[in-house]
């Protein structure tokens, strides 16, 4: 025969709510067992099948302690004795969350100490400071554009952020391939047609509006003289100088991009965000949302943390968040937007200088998203020295 489970119960109360107490229990045709008097009330043990019963009887005047159930009495002497460890493992979670969601330094490399005093002037203006919310940052986009308009002789900004470091690498207007400190020669970068050839010292290789493939020698700073002895009339002598000069390349690129439709009314498009949900319990806490009025989709979830006894939880989950306002627009009117967003993209690109023409070979709206395929015609330009 199987022993059912018995439990300890005390219930503290008056002789008369006791009194009471006790007879309802009896009515439910409940066995006690070692009853007990004891100080401000009574100690006695149920089978574990009636604390069902138990719990339904009304408490007039009496408080009920359940004293022998094992799995809360080791919680509870658990959470006792390690009240100081959850309290900084909280206090912890929340610092980790707090400090990856707040920027800590700005970085900038450049080699003019001017120019960074001017990008950290434009940076404070766009709110971009330590100890600033990540969330609330202005886009990589929009901060590089404003920074090319302010330092037109840097041709592109590599922006990121790494941790709590919010990364500035302006790459100046110059490719070089440099052997001790100088350029000796330089090849066509990709493939393309030569629209304009300034050299100011070295040797020009090719001629204006000459179609040169990738890695084609355009420049050179050897000068071939030959020899007027006749001992070595056939022996060519190599003076090497540094060259200098701007070059002008009309190249050609196909750029293939899909945009969500709520996409190009937005400031801020399709930025991927990260934030946390801690839950205890049936209760969760959000950390890290953003409190604009935002479209999100969320991407992927991921358990962080798990704490059994106390049923806590932290989730991080990554959206791909959307704001501004909706419009209800054309078809014509969603594939104009989304070709000047890709026309955009490619101005921002490195030696761009200007788009000279453009062909739509593909365009299509399907789920929601447009997708546009543009062959582009540019001028790139470059400095050599």
């Amino acid at each position: 025969m199987v022993r059912l489970k018995e439990i300890k119960i005390s219930v503290k109360g008056t002789d008369k709510a006791l009194k009471s107490y006790l007879q309802a229990m009896r009515l439910k045709n409940m066995t006690l067992t070692q009853l007990q008097r004891v100080e401000g009330g009574l100690t006695f043990f149920i089978s574990s099948n009636d604390i069902i019963h138990l719990k339904r009887i009304k408490r007039h005047g009496v408080k009920v302690y359940f004293t022998d159930r094992s799995h809360v009495m080791k919680c509870r002497q658990w959470l006792m004795s390690n009240g100081h460890v959850i309290c900084m493992s909280l206090a912890s979670i929340l610092l980790a969350v707090f400090l990856y969601h707040t920027l800590w330094f700005v970085e900038i490399d450049v080699k003019n100490p001017y120019d960074e005093a001017i990008i950290l002037n434009h940076l404070r203006a766009m709110d971009i400071a330590p100890l600033k919310l990540k969330k609330n940052l202005p886009s990589a986009q929009q901060v590089s554009l404003d920074l090319k308009k302010a330092l037109p002789q840097y041709r592109f900004f590599d922006i990121g952020i790494m941790g709590g470091i919010y990364q500035i690498v302006a790459l100046e207007d110059t490719l070089k391939e440099n052997l001790n400190g100088a350029t000796y020669q330089y090849k066509s970068p990709k493939k393309g047609m030569v629209t304009s050839l300034i050299v100011y010292q070295g040797r020009r290789c090719v001629e204006v509006n000459q179609l040169v493939e990738k890695g084609e020698v355009l420049i050179t700073g050897e000068l071939n003289e030959k020899f007027t002895d006749e001992i070595a009339s056939e022996k060519l002598e190599s003076t090497r100088i540094p060259i200098k000069a701007e070059l002008e390349l009309n190249t050609w690129l196909k750029v293939t991009a899909t945009y969500h439709i709520k996409q190009l009314f937005f400031h801020d498009i399709g930025e991927e965000t990260t934030s946390y949900l801690l839950r205890i319990n049936d209760w969760s806490f959000p950390l890290g949302l953003n409190d604009q009025d935002t479209s999100e989709e969320v991407l992927s979830k991921k358990q962080l943390l798990y704490i059994r006894p106390l049923k806590l939880t932290l989730e991080k989950i990554r959206r791909q968040t959307i704001s501004g306002q909706t419009q209800n627009v054309t078809e014509s009117e969603v594939y104009l937007l989304a070709q000047k967003q890709i026309a955009q993209n490619v101005l921002n690109q490195p030696n761009v200088e200007k788009i000279m023409d453009e062909k739509v070979l593909h365009q299509s709206i399907e789920n929601g998203k447009v997708n546009v395929t543009i062959f582009f015609s540019v001028n790139e330009s470059y400095r050599i020295e």
